[in-house]
């Protein structure tokens, strides 16, 4: 009999779910956070799992990981949704544009292509929007994107157990539909709103051993799959022994919603193995008593299938992540000392209107070195970098501090809003770089002055470990540095030699 209970050669039904899935279970995350990117994504990916990530592109969270959010990710089949800039609302129409809009233009470059013009967009919890509903949604639709986890039923993943969250998707596949399970902070190390590691390791456990009955798709993948299997219908335009020939049509632009659909067509008995054609592209499907499942797009011109002896196409390989950025040292040279003694900082004057600024150094801390826990308020760190803007006020520091064991670097930048922590700051559980005491540490902070195109990069050991740069740092060009350890906070032992210290900028 063929997909629906007819024998007819060329018979073809659209499956509800993709590869004939009999439900389909998103997993989505709030605030691009710093778990996400040093244990979700990476977790996810060892159980050939994706999610999707609504993120904030002018927050240092987003900033931590930058390469991850801005291609390893989509390697990995992960999704970017548009989650506002700031994730703090607006108090303007103009202001409501741009936290909007630009987040819609970023989730847009850095999603691979092909991924279809909707996508997903919420504007976050706790935030103050001043201006009216109809505003925002004018300005929604204005951007393309689409409100909301792309359907189905919601499920809240924060401060669930391992049995709840796979209740969850049990219910999905007793009712045949969409759920989606939204987590925030998750991990040994979540920030806020927390999943425990052991409850969010039982869910991945559960969806990997069960792929076989439940898509695990992305938010924005299942929802135009539902919208393009709607509205499509399949027409046989021929039928024989040697060749079927079908159109997948979409009443929907299919420059809109482009994902492939599943289709079970009725071959031939005799066909063990089926050439599907369309547009140029081709792919061999098995065929198990008599109907052959693939993958076809709508609005792309008619599917021909054929019997044939060729081996089945393997499924397509991820794209390989993108390249590590390198350091590139801005403008022209402005300042190089060789070394800077315990206690002997260099304090130095840099040139007026500078926009872009480099200053980079290496350090080494002695074996023996030590400092004691890091206390709140900002007690107990050690400041290898300060620098100050043109009126004398604070703009940046690079210091050293413990988080329990272990050493670690941060760096800070006072923005027209607020001191932001690159990546983080010591009060939190993620996002720390550790250091190894009696080696070589090298690091980069470059410095932007901008209106919303200003901010900070941060890079450690010649990898970016902080891009942060599409902040409102207008009328904050760097002026002064101070280099080198300048104090000991009670309590340390050993020392830290800082030296080769090099400043570019234009």
């Amino acid at each position: 009999m063929g997909a629906d209970g007819t024998s007819e050669t060329g018979t073809t039904t659209i499956a509800r779910w993709r590869d004939g899935k009999a439900s389909a279970v998103t997993l989505a995350f709030d605030d691009s956070l710093w778990s996400h990117v040093d244990y979700v994504i990476p977790l996810l990916a060892r159980n050939g799992l994706v999610g999707s990530f609504w993120v904030n592109p002018a927050t240092s969270r987003y900033g931590y990981g930058i390469e991850m959010w801005e291609g390893g990710a989509q390697a990995l089949g992960m999704e970017m949704c548009a989650h506002t800039m700031n994730h703090t609302g607006a108090s303007s129409y103009d202001e409501a544009e741009w936290e909007i809009g630009e987040s819609a233009r970023i989730v847009r470059a850095v999603n691979p292509p092909g991924a279809g013009k909707p996508f997903l967009f919420l504007r976050g919890g706790a935030t103050t929007w001043k201006i009216p509903n109809d505003q925002i949604a004018a300005i929604v639709q204005k951007y393309g994107l689409v409100r909301g986890r792309g359907g189905g039923v919601d499920h809240g993943g924060d401060g669930k157990t391992g049995r709840e969250l796979v209740g969850f998707v049990k219910e999905a596949e007793a009712d045949g539909g969409i759920h989606c399970i939204a987590f925030h902070g998750v991990g040994s190390h979540a920030e806020w709103l927390t999943a425990t590691a052991e409850a969010f390791e039982e869910l991945a456990a559960y969806l990997r051993r069960n792929r076989d009955r439940v898509w695990n798709g992305t938010c924005g993948e299942v929802f135009k799959y539902v919208h393009e299997r709607d509205s499509a219908r399949v027409t046989v335009v021929a039928s024989s022994g040697d060749e079927i020939r079908l159109d997948l049509s979409c009443a929907d632009d299919p420059g809109y919603y482009d994902a492939p659909l599943t289709l079970e067509t009725r071959v031939p008995k005799e066909w063990k193995r089926c050439l599907v054609t369309q547009r140029g592209g081709e792919c061999v499907r098995r065929a198990s008593d008599g109907v052959v499942r693939y993958g076809a797009l709508p609005n792309s011109g008619q599917i021909v299938l054929t019997g044939t002896a060729r081996r089945e196409t393997p499924a397509p390989a991820r794209p390989p992540a993108p390249a590590r950025r390198k350091i590139a040292w801005v403008g022209n040279p402005l300042l190089a000392v060789d070394r800077i003694g315990p206690g002997e900082p260099v304090a130095r004057e840099l040139p007026p209107g500078l926009k872009d600024v480099c200053i980079g150094f290496t350090f080494r801390l002695t074996r023996d070195f030590s400092l004691p826990e890091y206390a709140k308020g900002g007690g107990n760190a050690l400041s290898l970098l300060a620098v100050s803007d043109e009126s004398g006020r604070e703009l940046a520091a690079v210091r050293v501090y413990r988080h329990g064991k272990e050493l670690s670097l941060y760096a800070l930048l006072q923005d027209n809003v607020d001191w932001q922590g690159l990546p983080g700051w010591p009060e939190i559980d993620s996002g720390h770089l550790g250091l190894k005491a009696g080696r070589d540490h090298s690091v980069m902070l470059r410095l932007r002055a901008g209106c919303r195109d200003g901010g900070a990069e941060l890079w450690l050991d010649g990898r970016l470990v902080c891009s942060f740069m599409r902040r409102d740092t207008t009328g904050r060009a760097a002026k002064g540095i101070v280099a080198g350890v300048s104090g000991r906070p009670e309590g340390m032992k050993g020392s830290i030699a800082v030296g080769e210290l090099r400043v570019t900028g234009e």
